[in-house]
């Protein structure tokens, strides 16, 4: 089994290549704006390092979301398009869990910026906590603050192993959409050009 874990919902691309147990690699970089014209280069990069092609793919695990909106569909789109096109089984996780997914500590809560004093947030392990967007406030205020690490988008850490554990099948990957939980920013300001 050799799986391919995928996530750009942040200014970060993340990726990790797992051969059965085995982590074989892990590659992140900064590309804020730029995971279009990198993320499938580096996919390609990863695998042929190990002498690999994505023919040799069996799973891939997405993160979905949410951040930002059109990080989210980069990667989602690349994951479909492999998964539909390869017969490759496709795998969803939230971007949230997979950021604070490498922490042991009793409960993990990450927060990822969406501008405007909000934030998408979300709390695993001893406090689970849903992905929500959220005024940081309000999620701080949730949190058992003497158990709980805090994860932002510049301090995230993954474990490629407890991704592939706690990811969810998707069934039909034509139906398989980001997480986005809030609108675009650009529909956003439209919306509110008079306010």
């Amino acid at each position: 089994m050799l799986s391919l874990i995928i996530d750009t919902s942040t200014k970060y691309l993340y990726l990790a290549l797992v051969k059965d147990e085995e982590i074989l690699e892990e590659y992140t970089s900064v590309g804020s704006k730029n995971h279009a014209g990198t993320s499938v280069y580096m996919i390609n990069e990863l695998l042929a390092k190990h002498n690999l092609t994505c023919d040799d793919l069996t799973d891939i695990y997405c993160g979905y979301g949410p951040g930002s909106y059109t990080g989210v569909r980069i990667s989602v789109t690349i994951a479909k398009m492999l998964a539909s096109f390869k017969n490759i089984k496709l795998h969803q996780v939230s971007s949230l869990y997979l950021a604070g997914s490498g922490y042991d500590d009793e409960t993990v809560a990450v927060m990822f910026d969406a501008r405007r004093g909000n934030y998408f947030c979300g709390a695993y392990g001893k406090n689970n906590i849903e992905d929500k967007l959220r005024p940081a406030i309000d999620f701080i205020v949730m949190l058992d603050d003497n158990n709980t690490r805090i994860v932002y988008e510049n301090n995230f850490k993954v474990n490629p192993l407890k991704v592939m554990k706690n990811s969810q099948e998707v069934v039909e990957i034509d139906a398989f959409v980001p997480n986005y939980l809030r609108i675009p920013e650009a529909q956003y300001n439209l919306e509110h050009k008079n306010d």
